[in-house]
């Protein structure tokens, strides 16, 4: 046995890839006059926990946050705690079916939980079966020209608690985690009794292989200590920051809201994207005092705050009402000014962290209120990656040896109002044949309340062809979570020629149309309002004559080449909009691609007269048609051309790699690796020998299923006619 030192590759390389090989050659002359050279052997060994064939070279889960959705203390009533906190990271690489997502909290050495929970420095999971779930449906929205955040794919399978080789909670996932891809979910946690310095430090995540192999995690801070762990707040940047970089969040004695009493808030007067808008903030009723202690609020990521431009702090006007604070209406008024140690101004660094670090602060407790007013920029959307609300804390910067859990006396967090941006926008076809009748179902997520009159906006790709009526009726069954217009809901067409509108919020541009003849769709209820809700329902068009491609392209409203624009308006005319200005920020989404018609497509029935009979021709192709079962489906088409997946160009003279895409009815579910399941051979499609009839299907790749493609359960099998 010997030991050496080697650098690792500069790519991340899988356990499981056959590239990852170690070899042993072994050179020697022995008792012969020249060098004899053994053939290489491939490092090979059994199950075993000291010694393995081959290494993983891990990637990089970039963009990891973890933080909780609230601060509960932990000297409340000599509680033991049970916060619920948001995870999220992106991935290098797949991890393949039935991926595991690993969640390691700080290691500690003197935790004493296992002998009594009221000297706990240490967290834990619940025991033999942790808590994961999804979050809010807000953090996976759809919007305008932005990643997604994704559930755990096809839902969370199990989520078990490890206690060695120390605390951990591994969540294993019923699809694979794909490459690239950013996914959030939550995970309830036993708190520590005790606050300890290095709770905040050493927070990890991991994701596994089914088979337990490592495959990529989180900065291990090993060269980097300001890495090694997992920040509570995204954009912090590369720059250090006091009290953000390389610490993850901490214990706070007391809530600062409970369920009894509100003890602080915030209001926003508006709430619409690109908006500077006047923040107010309050604290009254403590119970105990607050005795020179710094404040830090972190808003959502995306905000930020201007208090150069406006800051209120005293309780009435003293020559200056500019520094008057104001109020929440129904908060009650200011009986004291808001602690101040001299002029100097809260800073923001990053941009939606407000730190009050050049002064400390004490609040007297009983009944006094104190507040301040300053302003801030609304975001177009809340954060997907991160808190959507605003944290409070008071003594956040007390992170040294001696410091207790009473030197960091309260936080709170408090949901940010929601910011007027359409979300969830989704276009579905049935048919995306050029020249065809087109039943489409259309989904979108409203914020404001539209009044009477006031309604929905839809611009189209050009060359879309709607009938006076826009072919509008309602969706049913609706999908969980939906809601139909209301019943004297109406739609018509406008497709005048546009020209550029730039509608201008404050200075802020907002949206622009580009100059094309676009059909417009304005659906608004005569009679009733249209509550802030997700709406779906149907239209129907005749798609374009001829086929278009969709490619990316950055100046538009969606990213690409072809946009299904989303508004809404309080009022909708019947020939101009009484309102350039929406009500909500508009949504811009990537159309679908027109294709040229294939030449033949059908699924390949099993007919009694097949020479080897019906029944053994079932069993050979594993063909089931039973509600929720596993079935087999043998597919055979003829092209019309070479399609450029690219383009969207159509070639009837060349051969090139396209992708090929199959769209089942709803109810329908792929597996989430469907490659695994389609069979083209020859000797495979049909249960035994191949059908003259047809060509065999040269297999390449696969791709991944799209948001609003349903999945069919099946072994998918495929050919070619002649």
């Amino acid at each position: 046995m010997f030991k050496f030192t080697v650098n690792n590759p500069s790519a991340a390389l899988q356990s499981g890839k056959e590239t990852n090989e170690w070899r042993l050659t072994l050179h020697s002359k022995g008792s012969f006059i020249e060098k004899l050279t053994n053939p290489a052997v491939v490092f090979k060994s059994t199950t075993s926990a000291d010694y393995s064939s081959n290494l993983a070279v891990m990637g990089y889960l970039s963009e990891s946050v973890l933080f909780p959705a609230d601060y509960m203390g932990a000297y409340m009533s000599n509680r033991i705690v049970k916060p619920i906190l948001y995870v999220f990271f992106k991935t290098e690489q797949s991890a393949g079916l039935g991926s595991k997502i690993v969640v390691v909290p700080p290691v500690n050495a003197a935790n004493t939980c296992s002998t009594s929970a009221t000297t706990c420095t240490g967290y834990a999971f619940d025991a033999p079966f942790c808590d994961a779930n999804v979050l809010p449906d807000s953090y996976y929205a759809v919007r305008s020209k932005s990643e997604l955040t994704y559930r755990p794919p096809q839902g969370i399978k199990s989520c078990q608690t490890k206690s060695t080789p120390y605390e951990s909670a591994e969540i294993t996932v019923n699809g694979l985690l794909d490459s690239n891809r950013k996914y959030g979910f939550s995970i309830r946690v036993t708190a520590p009794y005790v606050f300890d310095p290095s709770q905040l430090t050493g927070w990890k995540i991991y994701t596994q292989t089914a088979n337990g192999d490592y495959v990529d995690g989180t900065f291990d801070g090993v060269f980097d200590p300001s890495q090694g762990t997992v920040p509570f707040t995204e954009g912090l940047g590369n720059t250090p920051i006091a009290g953000l970089t390389g610490l993850s969040y901490g214990l706070y004695q007391y809530d600062l809201n409970t369920k009894e009493e509100e003890r602080c808030g915030i209001s926003i007067n508006n709430m619409f994207p690109g908006a500077v808008a006047e923040f107010s903030f309050f604290i009254k009723n403590l119970p105990n005092s607050i005795t020179n202690k710094r404040l830090r609020i972190v808003a959502p990521f995306g905000y930020e705050w201007q208090p150069a431009s406006t800051y209120g702090w005293r309780q009435t006007s003293i020559g200056n009402a500019a520094e008057v604070y104001k109020p929440p209406t129904g908060k009650g008024t200011a009986t004291a000014d808001f602690p101040q140690a001299g002029p100097t101004l809260p800073t923001a660094n990053p941009k939606h962290v407000l730190t009050f670090a050049a002064q400390t602060y004490t609040f007297t407790a009983g009944n006094e209120h104190y507040g301040f007013t300053t302003n801030i920029k609304i975001p177009n959307y809340s954060p997907r990656g991160s808190s959507g609300n605003f944290t409070i804390e008071f003594g956040y910067d007390l992170t040294g040896a001696s410091t207790t859990v009473a030197d960091r006396p309260y936080a709170g967090v408090i949901p940010a109002p929601q910011i007027r941006a359409l979300t969830n926008a989704n276009v579905g076809f049935s048919t995306n044949v050029e020249n065809k009748l087109n039943q489409m179902r259309i989904e979108l997520e409203t914020v404001t309340q539209l009044p009477a009159n006031g309604g929905i906006v839809i611009v189209a790709p050009a060359n879309f062809v709607f009938a006076s009526n826009c072919g509008f009726s309602k969706r049913d069954p609706l999908p969980a979570g939906y809601h139909h217009l209301p019943d004297d809901a109406i739609c018509t067409v406008f497709s005048a020629r546009r020209g550029l509108l730039s509608e201008t919020i404050k200075g802020s541009n907002i949206m622009k149309r580009q100059l094309s003849t676009r059909p417009e769709l304005r659906i608004k209820s005569p009679s009733q309002s249209i509550d802030p809700k997700k709406y779906s329902f149907n239209i129907a068009a005749t798609n374009p004559v001829n086929a278009v491609g969709v490619s990316a392209d950055g100046a538009s409203s969606c990213g690409s080449t072809s946009c299904w624009d989303f508004s809404t308006h309080p009022v909708i005319g019947s020939t101009s909009l009484a309102s350039a200005t929406g009500s909500d920020l508009g949504i811009g989404i990537s159309g679908f691609q027109v294709n040229v018609k294939m030449l033949e497509a059908r699924f390949e029935q099993i007919y009694s007269t097949s020479p080897i009979g019906d029944d053994e021709l079932r069993k050979r192709t594993n063909r089931d048609d039973r509600p929720s079962r596993r079935n087999s489906l043998i597919f055979a088409f003829k092209m019309a051309c070479a399609h450029n997946s690219n383009t969207g160009n159509c070639n009837r003279n060349a051969l090139l790699a396209s992708d090929l895409v199959l769209r089942a009815p709803e109810g329908y579910v792929f597996d989430e690796d469907c490659l695994s399941g389609v069979d083209v051979r020859e000797s495979g499609v049909f249960g035994g020998a191949w059908n003259d009839d047809y060509l065999a299907f040269a297999l390449v790749s696969y791709f991944q299923k799209q948001r609003n493609l349903r999945r069919l359960r099946s072994c998918l099998n495929a050919c070619f006619p002649k």
